[in-house]
């Protein structure tokens, strides 16, 4: 009988154990579940805040000018001839407008500080 009772208190303390094991088991399933939705959630939140391109700051919009710049003349290079594939893509047209103004501004404080 001491073999049963014996038997009887490992098993109850392993269903126990395993009951424990459970609930740590969800407790850490819900802490994913909820950092989850958190992630989520931002990601919907940083959608909705899109930032205007005037309302970047200088140094973005002078990194995404030299940037798109850059990329244009490696794709024209390429032999791309499709000019709408080219300067279709998002705020690309608006990027190298900004660089040509650039330029002439340069060319214009040049110019006047030769006289």
């Amino acid at each position: 009988m001491d073999e049963y009772t014996k038997f009887y208190r490992e098993l109850n303390e392993n269903v126990q154990n395993d009951e424990d094991v459970y609930t740590r088991l969800m407790n850490k399933e819900m802490h994913v579940l909820n950092t989850i939705n958190k992630v989520v959630d931002m990601n919907k939140s940083n959608k909705v805040k899109k930032i205007s391109l005037l309302d970047q700051p200088a140094r973005i919009l002078l990194k995404n000018t030299v940037k798109n710049v850059y990329e244009t003349f490696q794709e024209l290079q390429k032999g791309k001839n499709n000019i709408r594939r080219v300067f279709g893509k998002r705020h690309r047209i608006f990027y190298l407008g900004f660089f040509i103004v650039m330029i002439a501004l340069l060319l214009m404080i040049i110019y006047i500080s030769d006289e």
